[in-house]
């Protein structure tokens, strides 16, 4: 029952990592384009092509699979480092937190998740 609660934990990093990339995405918005109607629309795509790589995963995420886990592991450092690499404020903050979060789960859920299939 230990891998069913690091997989929730891992699901709401996840999902809380698509809501602050979204709020990151937006609040840095050139200043002469945040007055523009189309705003909204061109955040929303900058965003999508942001979270493309953390899309692949939900198959796996659904189906509880431990390959997709450790996967999800790996994606998790890349944005780790994009992240540090280029942002800037208290968004960057809470997207590396997030994404420590998400990383340590996504490992113990492998580690759980295996031992529960080998048992």
């Amino acid at each position: 029952m230990k891998s069913n609660r690091a997989w929730w934990a891992m699901v709401l990093c996840y999902l809380g990592l698509f809501g602050l990339l979204l709020a990151g995405t937006y609040a840095s918005a050139p200043e002469h384009v945040k007055g523009d109607e189309d705003i909204l629309g061109a955040t929303l795509i900058f965003w999508l092509v942001k979270c493309i790589p953390l899309l692949l995963f939900i198959p796996g995420i659904i189906k509880k699979s431990h390959y997709a886990a450790s996967w999800l592991a790996y994606m998790a450092m890349f944005y780790f480092v994009v992240i540090i690499a280029t942002g800037a404020g208290i968004w960057m903050w809470l997207q590396v937190l997030t994404i420590a979060l998400m990383f340590i789960a996504s490992l113990m859920f492998t580690r759980w998740k295996k031992a529960e299939e080998q048992a």
